[in-house]
């Protein structure tokens, strides 16, 4: 009796998306008409793409005892930015910080150490590309 009600219901979910799909064409995007069809209307979620490239990337010595400016440029479609740092030689990386901006302050580093920082653009498609390794000492 389960089987035949499994079948049944998936043969009314075909029956639907085909009787969906066929007043989908026929309006040929009349909003009228398709309103007028009964079934309950909705937008097409928009592609999202994953972000672009950063183009550039500096790693500056400051005047602050243990720390590191980076600045980066814009990435197209970028939500927020994920700044990595690496102190071997970029064998291993962690996440330091998410940030909105193109700008850190990277603090409590242990100076005259040199760090590796990248940069990864994050959106709701996914991870874009990392940047290119910035290096620089900590103060």
């Amino acid at each position: 009796m389960l089987a035949i009600l499994r079948q049944e219901k998936l043969e009314l979910a075909d029956m639907l998306r085909t009787t969906a799909e066929y007043v989908n064409t026929t309006a040929a995007g009349d909003e009228a008409k398709l309103l007028s069809s009964g079934f309950v209307i909705t937008k097409t979620p928009e592609k999202h793409h994953l972000p672009g490239s950063i183009e550039k990337i500096a790693a500056k010595f400051t005047n602050l005892p243990q720390s590191i400016e980076l600045q980066w440029s814009r990435s197209k479609n970028a939500s927020y930015y994920q700044v990595y740092i690496s102190a071997d030689s970029g064998i291993t990386w962690t996440l330091q910080s998410s940030v909105f901006g193109r700008k850190l302050m990277l603090n409590a580093l242990v100076s005259g150490t040199r760090y590796q920082l990248k940069v990864i653009p994050v959106n709701k498609a996914g991870k874009g590309e990392a940047s290119d390794v910035a290096s620089q000492i900590a103060a």
